[in-house]
């Protein structure tokens, strides 16, 4: 029984407290498809976006994705360089990386990671010689909420009910993928509304006093006849001792 009362205080204490508050989850979507965006090593890519959001909203987490990302071969050079951006024109930009080594984007933004893929299973002929790679695609998730810097940094970039943003990508070797994915995650918390504020009780005045004054109280007649034949006998006795 007494452990049955503590698990209800427990549950009435947390609905209490969810009730002090109400918070609105939003997720906010962006993709790009293979059509969209060509990670060939001869370029570098901006990737950006502005969007409208719900209004006063504050970022819980964010991620993002490539889905069956995988190179052409292995390479000394396999290197994909990956960047959040402040600053990027809105869409797919690209811009000609000449040097196809190195990061182009350095000093700019802040670099996420990078990515190398792995190539790990060399693929031989007969007479020993190295034909190539299984090198099957993976998929690859950046989460925000890993590194603290490049989290924060995103939370200033939704500001006055706007997002805007943008992705720096350079690949200095031939990259595929089926789909980039960022998901961005937010939550609106709306207070508590105030407790009403009861008014001062107000005292009215009684329409009859209960202590009225009127006037002074008159001794009846009678009244007067007791003290007088009182007052009276009391004289008489008192001479009656003085003649003794």
């Amino acid at each position: 029984m007494k452990r049955s009362l503590i698990i209800l205080c427990a549950v009435l204490a947390f609905i209490s407290f969810s009730a002090a508050r109400s918070a609105y989850a939003f997720s906010y979507e962006f993709d790009l498809g293979p059509d969209m965006l060509n990670l060939n090593h001869n370029f570098a890519y901006t990737w950006g976006f502005s969007q409208e959001t719900a209004g006063e909203e504050i970022i819980t987490g964010a991620t993002l994705t490539f889905t069956n990302i995988n190179n052409w071969a292995a390479d000394e050079s396999d290197i994909l360089y990956v960047h959040l951006l402040d600053n990027a024109p809105e869409g797919i930009r690209s811009y000609n990386d000449s040097r196809s080594e190195g990061d182009y984007f350095d000093n700019i933004g802040i670099l996420l990671f990078t990515f190398t893929d792995d190539n790990e299973n060399p693929i031989y002929n007969r007479r020993g010689k190295l034909t190539g790679y299984d090198n099957r695609a993976e998929n690859l998730t950046y989460d925000f909420t890993s590194n603290t810097s490049a989290f924060e940094a995103l939370k200033t970039y939704m500001e006055n009910g706007i997002l805007a943003l943008g992705f720096g990508f350079d690949p200095d070797c031939h990259y595929y993928f089926s789909s980039i994915q960022f998901t961005l995650l937010t939550e609106v918390v709306v207070p508590p509304a105030p407790d009403p504020i009861e008014p001062d009780p107000v005292t009215l005045d009684d329409p009859q006093p209960t202590d009225p004054s009127g006037p002074a109280s008159i001794p009846e007649p009678g009244t007067l006849v007791l003290l007088g034949a009182g007052l009276t006998g009391l004289a008489f006795f008192r001479r009656y001792n003085l003649k003794k």
